[in-house]
């Protein structure tokens, strides 16, 4: 009887435990600030195409839409950052605006 009932503390501790490791926030992985850092820059290469027009006042995912109605054919991986980041506005804006 003593065996069950500090198996269940234990079981219970543990439990617990991983409850709690499962909730505090971690820093992201050095792979993921590297592919953070490098859509960053495929970015940059995008709102310094003159080919697209000015991008102040467009997220960069109007602007690409303008630029492909205008028969423009930007990178696949371009348009694939955008609609994977849409509420990231390290994503969404331009350089020169991110206060909107």
């Amino acid at each position: 009887s003593a065996n069950t009932s500090n198996s269940s503390c234990t079981s219970n501790s543990t439990s617990n435990t991983h409850h709690l490791r499962g909730t505090r926030s971690r820093s992201p992985s050095p792979y993921a600030v590297q592919v953070r850092a490098d859509d960053l820059v495929l970015l940059k290469s995008f709102d310094l195409d003159p080919a697209f027009g000015p991008c102040m006042g467009l997220t960069r995912l109007e602007r690409l839409r303008l630029g492909q109605r205008d028969g423009l054919h930007p990178s696949s991986i371009i348009e694939d950052l955008l609609l994977n980041h849409p509420n990231d506005p390290a994503y969404t804006h331009c350089l020169w605006d991110r206060s909107s």
